[in-house]
């Protein structure tokens, strides 16, 4: 690959992990290769190329001058949060999906409004909130932002969590150790989101799913999906990339729609204007009465008892050793609103 800009960070490690994953050697594959052994990847020549979707969703530069990664018609889903698990009451993970050639058309009217509007790039909706907020314009300025994401997206995602329901939960029974974290948890909820929305719109593949790489907790959520889920987790990118600068201004209006008691925040309110549930925007919520329903089901299943369970309480499991049916050499353990003292349990 010809690039006209440095390389990102460690992409000869994303070429391998690729190919990998091409040759079917990378575990998991939901888009086996269709290319036979010993012939050499021609990015013209192939329909459809994993690689080339990847690296299209990874690369910063998308100017067919300066690269030869082409366009294709496979879809992504960018996604970012909002909220932190130790100190906030909610964590969002939101975003959207396109096209990848729609979200390569996007990048220039995205940086162009930035710079009209003269806001720093990368885009980030906190520090642009904090700094705007008593801009006498602000609110024109949010709807161009919103307008100029609604123009090229499909639809939007979101999951909200309350976190002080999961940590008393998370006290009492092995929720971390069994579920996951919070991050992992509304991650996951967006998957389900998305199948269920293709149902209605039909099929919407090849896709694949990018995630803001600085997060915490991100280790355990893919570790969620791939060891216990058994699907392939989100692929890290940077917040430079235009599309998770999309999808932190969804996650952050949701967030603050979350602190506002559900009264839509300024800008969530243009994106309920232009996207409409449920073609167009899914939002949903895990709350204390969601949390109740779901762990008074038996919803867990162990290494030899046929039936699900409950998840075990902590009480009387202390030393009893947890992990995951795809990774059974490393221990989960509980962190999220228990004591550090107790962490170990």
């Amino acid at each position: 690959m010809r690039n006209g800009h440095k390389p990102p960070h460690k992409i000869c490690e994303v070429f391998r992990v690729a190919a990998d994953i091409l040759d079917g050697s990378g575990g998991h594959n939901r888009f086996p290769s269709t290319r036979k052994k010993g012939r050499r990847l021609c990015a013209q020549s192939q329909p459809y190329s994993l690689l080339r979707h990847i690296c299209n969703g990874l690369l910063l530069n998308h100017d067919p001058k300066n690269t030869w990664v082409l366009v294709m018609s496979g879809y992504s889903i960018y996604l970012d949060d909002a909220g932190h698990p130790e100190d906030k009451p909610y964590l969002v993970v939101g975003g959207f999906i396109a096209r990848e050639d729609r979200w390569t058309a996007f990048e220039k009217p995205w940086q162009e409004i930035l710079r009209v509007r003269k806001i720093d790039s990368p885009f980030h909706a906190s520090e642009f909130f904090h700094e705007r907020k008593h801009d006498s314009k602000l609110e024109h300025i949010v709807a161009d932002l919103v307008r100029t994401i609604t123009n090229y997206i499909e639809a939007a995602f979101s999951v909200v969590i309350d976190l002080n329901a999961y940590k008393d939960f998370n006290r009492v029974l092995r929720l971390e150790e069994v579920l996951g974290t919070p991050y992992a948890l509304v991650t996951r909820g967006i998957h389900e989101d998305v199948e269920k929305w293709q149902e209605i719109v039909g099929p919407r593949s090849p896709l694949l799913y990018f995630v803001e790489s600085g997060t915490l907790h991100r280790g355990d959520m893919m570790d969620c999906l791939k060891d216990r889920d058994r699907i392939n987790p989100p692929i890290p990118v940077p917040k430079s990339h235009v599309a998770c600068q999309a999808a932190d201004l969804y996650a952050y209006s949701v967030y603050q729609t979350a602190m506002q008691q559900g009264r839509p925040f300024m800008s969530f309110k243009y994106f309920m204007q232009k996207l409409q549930h449920p073609r167009e925007r899914w939002d949903a919520k895990i709350f204390r009465p969601e949390l109740e329903d779901y762990l008074s089901r038996p919803n867990t299943k162990f290494k030899d008892i046929p039936l699900k369970v409950m998840i075990p309480p902590r009480a009387g499991t202390e030393g009893m050793t947890f992990n995951f049916e795809g990774n059974r050499k490393k221990a989960r353990q509980g962190t999220v609103g228990l004591p550090k003292k107790k962490r170990k349990i």
